[in-house]
């Protein structure tokens, strides 16, 4: 048995944290426990396992028929890490996986976007500013997931009036085939803000 990753919010605020979730994890019966985004509690959960089978709170033969389970499965369907390792990179069949997933990407992009109506032609856009972008705020966000850039929280947790890593972007992509002024707005439910974010 795999669990979902315990950094989820629900799990990682409870008494204990993640730590305590991953050994109670283990003592119930999962044969994998899924950490998936910050070393620290990955760390922290292995260190309080090993306490827990220092003390008797969890099985070690338990833990080691676990083992035996994972290694089936994974001779089962993966086969032997030799056999991953041992296999030549093969060039050309890559290159050609790239090529198909490209045309891939560009096919849905081309079918999911219609042009339902377009008055005064305003479709294409022109690349002469002034423009301004709007984006919402970020309302909010699975606490598993890592902010790298420290763009939607502050170091106590609470989310700024901020476009995010995704909308920031889209703006970037936008400003890239525009030129003239250009104004970056985002706006949310109780605020407004207006980011002059890129002038030439």
């Amino acid at each position: 048995m795999v669990t979902d990753c315990l950094e989820m919010e629900a799990v990682a605020a409870r008494d204990g944290g993640v730590p305590r979730a991953a050994t109670d994890a283990l003592r119930a019966g999962a044969d994998v426990v899924m950490i998936c985004h910050q070393f620290d509690r990955h760390v922290n959960s292995i260190r309080a396992a090993h306490e827990a089978v220092q003390n008797g709170a969890i099985d070690l033969e338990e833990l080691r028929e676990s083992g035996r389970r994972i290694a089936t499965m994974k001779d089962r369907f993966a086969g032997r890490w030799e056999d991953v390792v041992d296999t030549p990179f093969n060039s050309a069949e890559w290159t050609k996986v790239k090529a198909a997933n490209a045309q891939l990407s560009r096919d849905a992009y081309r079918d999911a976007i219609a042009i339902i109506q377009n008055p005064r032609s305003v479709i294409p856009l022109t690349k002469a500013g002034p423009f301004m972008i709007f984006t919402p705020q970020m309302e909010s966000l699975n606490l598993a997931v890592d902010d790298t850039e420290s763009i939607l929280r502050t170091p106590d947790g609470k989310l700024r009036n901020t476009a995010g890593p995704s909308y920031t972007a889209l703006a970037e992509l936008v400003r890239r085939r525009v030129s003239g002024d250009y104004t970056h707005v985002i706006y949310g439910l109780r605020s407004l803000s207006t980011r002059q974010v890129w002038t030439s």
